[in-house]
């Protein structure tokens, strides 16, 4: 959950910019404390994502608080198709801060075999990987996970990429 606080008032009204006042049904994640100082999200979802304003209207003043949503880690190609033998490098972002360190960052290929040998290689801050020379052996899902904590809690986040060999068109296949 987000949880943004503010000070004493009366007569606090919560709304999400472009849309709702709260609460609202169609936000019905969000929990308001009894005093109206405590904005609540549980369970972040897509729609949370936006501006919410706290209008005070004793003082005639408002704070606003954005709630961004975003994966700790991000492949900007899901799917990469390489020529057998050709080299591929694999790019993600890792939106973590602060940044974790790089023991805190593995990758696997899928189910679970550890890179070894000359055919893998990794940026200094282990979000790219590179395979060089690649076989059917090493055509498949790659997994990059993240171990990252927030506010004392551990958190592990992954995504997965694949890599497929370039088919090649059969001579002699047309009719």
């Amino acid at each position: 959950g987000i949880n943004a606080e503010y000070g004493d008032s009366s007569e606090v009204e919560w709304t999400k910019l472009n849309s709702v006042t709260l609460p609202d049904e169609s936000l019905s994640n969000i929990d308001i404390s009894d005093d109206s100082l405590l904005l609540n999200i549980n369970n972040i979802a897509d729609q949370n994502a936006g501006v919410y304003a706290l209008y005070i209207p004793s003082t005639a003043t408002s704070e606003l608080v954005e709630v961004i949503l975003y994966s700790a880690v991000e492949a900007g190609q899901k799917y990469y198709i390489v020529e057998e033998g050709g080299d591929v490098t694999i790019e993600t972002t890792i939106n973590v801060v602060p940044a974790p360190a790089a023991d805190k960052i593995s990758w696997v290929k899928v189910p679970n075999k550890k890179l070894s040998g000359d055919k893998y290689e990794m940026s200094d801050d282990k979000s790219s990987l590179t395979i060089s020379g690649v076989t059917a052996e090493e055509a498949g899902t790659y997994r990059i996970s993240v171990e990252f904590e927030v506010d004392g809690k551990t958190y592990n986040k992954h995504t997965d990429v694949i890599v497929q060999l370039e088919e090649e068109e059969e001579e002699g296949a047309r009719m």
